[in-house]
């Protein structure tokens, strides 16, 4: 972890009295869009195909039903089996 510290800051000058700022790695002018978010989270999606998103953006559906379908691909859904694995959460059943 420290090397990776290292590698970050090799080559960066500190200097005191300049204020910080916030760049966007995804866009070459360090603006954030929607759309370089979109298309950083299209690229994430391993072993699939973007002509897959493209169908589901353009299917005459409701944007909560996009979305669902976008968040099924991208294997997001908070489903029952992953909550319990990732999170100990206990579920309980009355019959």
């Amino acid at each position: 972890m420290e090397e990776q510290l290292l590698q970050l800051l090799n080559g960066r000058s500190l200097a005191k009295g300049n204020s910080d700022i916030w760049k966007w790695k995804e866009d070459g002018e360090g603006v954030f869009t929607v759309r370089s978010a979109y298309n950083k989270l299209q690229g994430t999606f391993e072993g699939g195909d973007n002509k897959l998103f493209e169908t589901l953006w353009k299917t005459r559906v409701t944007s909560k039903a996009q979305i669902l379908g976008w968040r099924m691909f991208l294997d997001k859904l908070p489903i029952k089996a992953k909550l319990i694995a990732n999170y100990s959460i206990v579920f309980v059943s009355y019959v």
